[in-house]
């Protein structure tokens, strides 16, 4: 029997047939947790083969595209920092832009004529820092932070990017990123030239600061355990896993806890004939951090997009479609 797992696209349906060793076991995604503050999600994709899970994983890490620094004029640049260095350090300001509005620019060439670019496929950000000297013998300036960025709309963006998730315009995420320090009479000047980008190509695309899952423990306990048995038995696991009742027999409380599965019970003599230890196979736990270019969860659903995409070229190819 086949389970039909149909995803619905911006532009079209697609149905896919997967093959299930028991049919009334259904793809399922459960959301147990969202920081939007911290750009952290925490889901459960359960019921799923580990290639799938696998799949979303490194599609997130390398595949969902955003904005990042590709060229750097670099006009001045006095400060201890070598150039090569800065420039690099230039690119890996993750970006606070929606890189769905742009197209990819594949011959992207410097150039200071910016009203030549095309506004669809390049942004441009202006870095311009001084040091100086103040009456009193204190610095001014004397730090560059990605705060300095300063956008340069070219063509219609300033009417396109204002808006939404930019927040009046694009920017870093951070204001606070420490790029350099100047010594008085140093200074940095630098044009900044963006587009859209994957991880495959280079680490300052990735979306995702962190993107991983594992597998639901699972802990079975075969016969009561209480008293003393039952304290080492917590004990043994992160606190929260297993629990004391009022009669003082142990129970599985929460085994998403067991971030380590840990198998210090099975040390223990006497506790290893009370429990069995495994996972569970296909339920995984997934955890999600971005970068801040997009939230965790819009990253979760593009990457969906990007594999639904490559099933429809794969069908394509085999004459299915």
């Amino acid at each position: 029997n086949a389970v039909q797992m149909t995803v619905r696209l911006e532009e079209a349906e697609l149905v896919l047939p997967y093959e299930l060793e028991r049919p009334d076991k259904r793809r399922s995604i459960r959301l147990t947790r969202l920081d939007q503050a911290e750009g952290v999600l925490e889901f459960d994709l359960v019921h799923a083969e580990t290639a799938l899970a696998n799949a979303i994983r490194r599609i997130l890490l390398a595949e969902v595209p955003t904005v990042a620094v590709e060229k750097v004029l670099l006009y001045q640049n006095t400060s201890v920092i070598p150039d090569e260095v800065l420039c690099q350090r230039l690119g890996l300001v993750p970006l606070r832009v929606d890189p769905r509005l742009f197209r990819d620019c594949p011959d992207l060439r410097p150039t200071e004529d910016v009203e030549s670019l095309d506004p669809r496929c390049v942004l441009v950000f202006d870095l311009d820092v001084e040091c100086r000297k103040r009456d009193d013998g204190s610095l001014e300036h004397d730090r560059v932070y990605s705060s300095d960025f300063r956008w340069v709309p070219i063509g219609d963006q300033k009417s396109l990017l204002a808006g939404g998730r930019s927040r009046g315009g694009p920017a870093p995420v951070l204001p606070n990123i420490l790029l350099a320090r100047l010594g008085p009479g140093a200074r940095i000047h630098a044009r900044m030239l963006c587009v859209r980008g994957i991880g495959q190509d280079h680490a300052k695309f990735m979306p995702v600061a962190t993107a991983f899952y594992r597998l639901l423990s699972d802990i079975r306990l075969v016969r009561e355990v209480g008293g003393e048995l039952a304290e080492r038995l917590r004990a043994c696991f992160q606190p929260g896993v297993i629990s004391l009742t009022e009669a003082g027999l142990a129970t599985v409380a929460d085994p998403r806890r067991d971030v380590t599965c840990s198998r210090e019970a099975l040390r223990d003599p006497e506790l290893r004939e009370c429990v069995e230890l495994g996972l569970v196979r296909d339920h995984f736990l997934f955890t999600v951090e971005s970068t801040g270019c997009l939230p965790s969860e819009e990253l979760v659903r593009e990457s969906i997009k990007v594999l639904m995409l490559k099933c429809r070229k794969f069908l394509r190819l085999l004459g299915q479609e």
